[in-house]
This record gives structure tokens, sequence and C-alpha cells, in this order.
């Protein structure tokens, strides 16, 4: 028997899924003991990788993805103030739809608030999406068909260009893997090439763009074919064998993504130099694994001491020394932590993100799966960090140590019970 829980909260429209030994067995099941699933549903859409998170209520063009896309297509610059003024019109339109939705969201908190009955969700969430699925559809399609009429012949000949790079915005942020989310373009984009080394990389970026949009074109039908086993407006009984095979199957269209990436960063490597290579590997490692290689709470800390205007020239010394010493015993933890991700992925671990209106992002074993070389792993990083940050405190005064901003959560620790990330 599955047994499905009220939301965690009434804005995440968390599910805990609790599926019982003896149900996974009369199902044949593929785990011999009791399995604790988690589900989360939030009203946020896209990871936090490169491209980060989006609320369901945004329009799902922004102004800044319309930029890019007029420099795509060598818009002039009437083209571009035409398809500014269709932006704005589109864009007023979905914000009535949007606030119709926030309406509607705002009854169904209170219905369920007052009955505490979480079948509210199902009877009435699904209407709501799919009328604000309907508004964001209506949105990007009209935007488009209009801004195409406006097009010369040079230009259409960039439009599949731009609808490659409207599809990375688009899916790019759904992928669950370590390293399915990264946006080579984006990577090579932050890192400024000189023109020579720009022209080196631009037909291999061209090369990319296309395989990605196939592999991202295959895990999106994947999904789409996918049947909806949870969420608003199903049924709340599910075999978990087939939960299980679904997952499966999202993991492996995923891993094709994930795959393209690393490989094509790997030939864009290649052709760069050793310095542009070492630059846009770090890049890669941190838009891949942004848990474990994003700046740390620790060291934005120690930079807020380093900046103190009233530092003793001992003080000082302290001070770059722990720098000098926390980024020599990271490194190797870090690499250490990413790896036992990446086999925890590679072994049906982790969590998937099954799309749907808003983000639902399923974790089977509810994080106690874990391996232990990925506990180690994570424990030795918020330890270092734990040290280091105890020992920057112990370097300075009383007075400045309570000038420096307040820490952020532990590396790798979890928001809530079911949320992603490593």
């Amino acid at each position: 028997m599955i047994r499905i829980f009220r939301p965690l909260s009434p804005r995440g429209l968390g599910l805990l899924v609790s599926v019982s030994a003896a149900a996974a067995a009369v199902v044949a099941a593929p785990q011999a003991l009791a399995q604790r699933v988690v589900v989360s549903q939030s009203t946020s859409v896209g990871s936090g990788g490169p491209g980060g998170a989006m609320s369901m209520f945004d329009a799902p063009i922004s102004s800044r993805q319309l930029e890019k896309y007029a420099r795509l297509l060598s818009l002039t610059p009437d083209q571009t103030a035409s398809a500014q003024e269709l932006f704005k019109s589109q864009l007023a339109d979905f914000q009535s739809a949007a606030e119709e939705a926030r309406a509607a969201m705002d009854e169904i908190r209170a219905e369920f608030q007052e009955s505490q009955d979480a079948e509210v969700f199902a009877r009435r969430m699904p209407d709501v999406q799919r009328r604000l699925n309907a508004a964001r559809e209506k949105f990007e399609k009209t935007l488009f068909d209009d801004m195409r009429l406006t097009l010369d012949e040079a230009q259409l000949a960039r439009w599949p260009a731009m609808q490659e790079a409207r599809r990375r915005d688009q899916f790019l942020p759904l992928g669950s893997l370590s390293g399915e989310a990264v946006d080579l373009f984006r990577v090579a984009e932050s890192l400024s090439f000189p023109a020579e080394t720009a022209a080196k990389v631009d037909p291999l970026l061209a090369s990319y763009s296309a395989e990605l949009d196939k592999a991202l074109a295959a895990r999106e039908q994947v999904r789409r074919n996918q049947p909806q086993l949870l969420g608003p407006g199903t049924t709340q009984r599910l075999d978990p064998s087939e939960l299980q095979k679904q997952l499966e199957e999202l993991r492996e269209a995923g891993r094709k993504v994930r795959d393209v990436n690393a490989r094509h960063a790997r030939q864009i490597a290649s052709v760069l130099s050793a310095d542009e290579a070492a630059r846009f590997d770090a890049e890669v490692r941190k838009a891949s694994f942004p848990q474990v290689y994003r700046e740390p709470s620790v060291l934005r800390q120690l930079a807020a001491a380093e900046r103190f205007d009233d530092l003793s020239a001992d003080q000082k010394q302290a001070l770059a020394g722990l720098r000098e010493k926390y980024q020599r015993e990271a490194a190797p933890i870090n690499d250490r932590w990413a790896a036992a991700l990446k086999e925890h992925e590679d072994a049906g671990g982790g969590p998937v993100n099954l799309g749907g209106g808003g983000a639902m992002v399923i974790r089977m074993g509810g994080g106690e799966d874990e391996p232990q070389p990925l506990r180690d792993a994570r424990s030795a990083r918020q330890d270092l960090d734990r040290r280091t940050g105890d020992a920057v405190r112990a370097a300075l005064t009383p007075e400045q140590a309570a000038r420096l901003p307040a820490a952020s959560r532990a590396p790798g620790a979890r928001a809530g019970a079911a949320a992603g990330g490593g």
C-alpha cells in the first residue's frame, strides 16, 4: 500500500510517501526492505544550476532572454524595439493569468488550512496548472510567431540556432544529475575568451548545440511519455516497481544529456591554452556540482574579515594563512565529494525531476540510501568549514568577530526533507 501524507507545507505542496515492506513484497518491488520516498513539488521550476530556478508564476521568457535571442538573430534596432513591444504586450496578458492562478492557489491553501483535507490539492490544482500552462504557451507562441514575421532571409537562417538556445533555456534546468544542467554556452560566455580563442571554440559550441538539442528532445519525450504516477489529480495508490521503472528511464535519458555535456566540455578544453583550460574546467565543475564547488559561507566570512580596516599585521598574516590552508585542504575533499555524488547517481541514487507544473522532484529512500563514501565526503567538508570558521573568529577580536556576516547552513545540507542536491 502506498500512503501519501498531507503536504509538508501549504506553499510547498510537498508529499511524503511511505512504502511498507509488506506492500513492496506484494508488488515485487526491487527493494527487499521498507522504503521511504520523498516527493517535493513547489511553485519553482528549474534547478539550482547555471540557469537558476524561477517561479511558476514568472513569464516563460524573461527580458534578458529576449535580448539574447535578439542578438542571436542579429535583429536591427527597429526590430529589437518591435520585439520588446510584443514582449510587453504578451507579458501583460500573462501576468493577468498569473494573478488569477495566485488567487486560486490562495483559495486552495485556505481551504486546506480549514479542512486539513489534502485531497483539495488533487481536486483543484490540475485546473490551475492547466490554465497557467495555456497562458504560458500562448505567450511564447504569439511572441515568436510575430517576431518571425519581421525577419529577413539572413535572420531566418539563424532561427534554428535561436530555437536551440530557447530549448536549452527551457529544458536544461530540469536536469537532476550532476552535470546534466550545465550549459557550456554560459560557461564559455562567463570566461570572455579573446577573439582568437573564440574562433576555435565557436564551431565546437555549434556542434555541441546540435547534439545537445537531440538529447534534450529525447529526454523530454521520455518525460512526456511517462504515466503521471504522482502529483495533483493522480491516484494515491501506485505500484512501487512501476515508479522505480519510471525513475530509471528518466535517469537514463538524463545520463545521455550529462554525457553530451561532459564529452563536449573535454573537446572545448582540448583547444584551449593551459590557463584557459584550467579556468574552463573549474567553471564546468562548479556548474556540474554547485553544492560542492560554489563559494562556501566560510570563505565569504574570511573575505569579509580580510577587508576590515582595523586588522593588525599579525591578524592579516593569520587570515592569509587560513585562506591558503583551507584551499589546500578543501580541494581533495571537494573532488572526493563530487566523485561520490556521481558514483551514487550512476548507481541509481539521488533525486529525479519528474517535471510537470512546478518542479516535482522525487527521492527514493528519502536520502537515507546514501552510501557511506558520500556521507563521509560531505561530513569532511562540513568539518573543515566549521574548523576554519572557528579559526577565523579566533584570529579576530570579539568586536571584529561580531561584524562578520552570518554563516549560511552547512554545505550539502538540505533545506527540507524533500530538497534535492547532494
